[in-house]
C-alpha cells in the first residue's frame, strides 16, 4: 500500500470514527467525543484571543471549536494510518490495530461505562483496520487536478456534516434523556398586569416562557443529569459532610422568588436577560445541614462539566441565593440546569452554576472558571432598554417609547428617556414591580421631530444612582452605555 493510499484510508477511518462515535453517543445519552478535545482547543486559546473572539463570533465560537477538533481528527488520522501501514511488521499491523480497538471498546459494554475520547480513539482504530485488512483498490493513486478539487470539495463537505452530528446527538440527548418523569410542581400562569397599558405588541414580556428564556454555557454540548441517581455533596470547611438527592432537596422548605437573570456577556440592550419565577430551597438553608465551621469565609459551586464559581460565606447565606430547581411552577428543563442550579441573585448569570453537583465550604478563596479567565463582574450594572418606539399615525410629533430596565437587588426606582440627546424626562413605571429583584416596564408619551429621530432611555437604581452611561465593552465587567432605537418619521 503506498503512502498515499494509507492516507486517504486513514482520512476515511477518520470520518467513519467520528460518524459512528457521535451516533453512539447520542444513542446512549453520553457527551459526544468531540466535545473534550473542542472544549480543549477553547482551553489551550488565550485569555486575550478567546475573549476577542467571543465579541466577535458570540454563540458561533463554541459550533467553531467544534469543527476545528473534527479537522483535527481528520488531519492526524492521515498520517497515523501511513504510521500504521509503512511500519516494520508490515501487514501485521492491521491485526494489530484492529486487536487494541476491540480492547479499547471492551469497557463499553460495562453498564457503568462513560463514552468519551476513548470512544473515538476506539472506532477509528476499527475502521482503520477494517480498512487496512482489504485488498487497495489500486496498486498507484495518482491523482489529476479536477480530481483533487473534487475529492477537496467532497472532504469539506464531508467535515462540515460530521462536525454537526454531535451538535444533533446532543440536541437528541437532551431531548430524550434531560426530561423528568415528574409532575408540574404547581399550577402557574404570568400574573396579571398592575397597571393598564403595558399589553404592548413588542415589549418585552415581564415572564419569560422556560423556552424563550435566554440559554448560555460554556460547553460544546451541555451534560445531561439523570435526576434519579444525582446529587449534591456539601463538603469541607463544615462539621458533617452530607449528600442529598433532588428528593432531599424538594422536600426542604421551598421559596419561590422572581429573578430576573443577566449573562455578562449581554451587550448594552441585548437578549440575553429573561425573568422567572424560581423554585427551590435557600441556599442558607442546604449550608445549615452541614453546618459549616467558624473558620469558614467562602463557599465554592462545581457542576459536571467542569463549571466553578466562588462565593463569599457571607453573601452565600443571603436569603437571596438558592439552589432553584424549579422555574414557572415546573421542574427545570435541561439547558436551564436540571436537576439544580444555583440562583446567585443579583449577580450576573456565570455566578449561577447550573447542574450543580457540589458544594465545597472553604477558608480562603479559590477562583472560579470565569475568574480564571479575567472576568471580575460582580454586582449586574444598572440598565435600560429601548423595545420600541411607535408614531402616532394621526400626529407624527406624538410617539409612544416603551421598554424594560433592571438593577439587580438595588431595584429600579426611576426611567428617564431623552429624544436626539436633549433633555432627560421621566417614564412612567410598571408598579409595583413583581419583586425588588426583577426587571421593570417602563413606556413614555414623546415628543419627535420630523424625519430621524433617536429615542435614549436610562434607569436609576433605588439608590438614586443613575446607570453607567460611558460605553464599555462585556470584557471584563460586563457592558455599559446608553441603549436606544432611531425612529424614521
Amino acid at each position: 500500500m503506498t503512502a498515499r493510499t494509507a492516507q486517504r484510508r486513514g482520512e476515511l477511518a477518520a470520518l467513519s470514527a467520528l460518524v459512528s462515535s457521535a451516533l453512539l453517543a447520542g444513542l446512549v445519552g453520553a457527551p459526544p467525543p468531540l466535545e473534550p478535545l473542542a472544549a480543549l482547543i477553547m482551553e489551550w486559546t488565550p485569555v486575550p484571543v478567546a475573549n476577542a473572539l467571543l465579541d466577535a463570533l458570540g454563540r458561533l465560537g463554541k459550533p467553531l471549536a467544534l469543527w476545528g477538533a473534527a479537522a483535527l481528527v481528520l488531519a492526524i488520522g492521515g498520517p497515523l494510518a501511513i504510521l500504521a501501514w509503512r511500519g516494520p511488521f508490515g501487514s501485521l499491523n492491521g491485526a494489530a490495530v484492529t486487536t487494541v480497538a476491540l480492547l479499547l471498546c471492551w469497557p463499553l459494554f460495562r453498564p457503568t461505562s462513560t463514552l468519551g475520547p476513548a470512544t473515538l480513539l476506539a472506532a477509528y482504530l476499527l475502521a482503520l483496520g477494517w480498512l487496512g485488512l482489504r485488498r487497495p483498490a489500486h496498486s498507484a493513486d495518482l491523482v489529476g487536478r479536477r480530481q483533487f478539487l473534487l475529492v477537496a470539495a467532497r472532504n469539506a463537505g464531508a467535515l462540515g456534516l460530521v462536525s454537526l452530528l454531535p451538535l444533533a446527538a446532543a440536541a437528541a440527548r437532551a431531548a430524550v434523556h434531560g426530561r423528568t418523569a415528574r409532575g408540574p410542581l404547581f399550577p402557574f400562569s404570568p400574573p396579571s398586569p398592575r397597571a393598564a397599558g403595558y399589553d404592548l405588541e413588542g415589549l418585552t414580556p415581564e415572564v419569560t416562557s422556560a423556552g424563550s428564556f435566554y440559554r448560555m454555557s460554556k460547553n460544546v454540548a451541555d451534560p445531561v443529569v439523570d435526576g434519579n441517581v444525582w446529587s449534591l455533596t456539601i463538603s469541607g470547611q463544615v462539621r458533617k459532610t452530607i449528600s442529598l438527592t433532588l428528593d432531599d432537596v424538594a422536600s426542604l422548605p421551598r421559596t419561590d422568588r422572581w429573578v430576573t437573570m443577566q449573562c455578562v456577556s449581554n451587550p448594552v440592550g441585548g437578549p440575553l436577560w429573561s425573568a422567572a419565577l424560581f423554585s427551590g430551597v435557600t441556599l442558607a438553608e442546604v449550608l445549615g445541614r452541614a453546618e459549616p465551621l467558624p473558620g469558614a469565609a467562602w463557599v465554592s459551586f462545581e457542576a459536571p462539566d467542569g463549571h466553578r464559581e466562588q462565593l463569599p460565606l457571607a453573601r452565600a447565606l443571603d436569603p437571596s441565593v438558592l439552589v432553584a430547581y424549579g422555574m414557572n411552577g415546573d421542574w427545570l428543563e435541561g439547558p436551564h440546569g436540571f436537576p439544580v442550579r444555583l440562583l446567585a441573585t443579583g449577580l450576573y448569570g456565570f455566578r449561577s452554576v447550573k447542574w450543580l453537583s457540589r458544594i465545597d465550604v472553604r477558608d480562603e478563596p479559590r477562583p472560579g472558571h470565569w475568574e480564571e479567565r479575567g472576568w471580575t463582574a460582580a454586582d449586574v450594572h444598572t440598565t435600560a432598554r429601548v423595545d420600541l418606539v411607535r408614531r402616532d399615525p394621526a400626529v407624527g410629533t406624538r410617539a409612544l417609547g416603551a421598554g424594560v430596565a433592571f438593577a439587580g437587588l438595588r431595584g429600579v426606582s426611576a426611567v428617564e428617556v431623552r429624544v436626539d440627546g436633549g433633555s432627560w424626562r421621566p417614564a412612567e413605571l410598571h408598579v409595583p414591580p413583581l419583586a425588588p429583584a426583577m426587571w421593570v416596564q417602563w413606556r413614555a408619551e414623546l415628543d419627535l421631530p420630523p424625519g430621524e429621530a433617536r429615542v435614549e432611555a436610562r434607569a436609576i437604581d433605588g439608590r438614586g444612582v443613575p446607570q453607567d452611561v460611558t460605553p464599555r465593552g462585556q470584557y471584563p465587567i460586563g457592558a455599559a452605555g446608553l441603549h436606544g432605537l432611531v425612529v424614521r418619521g
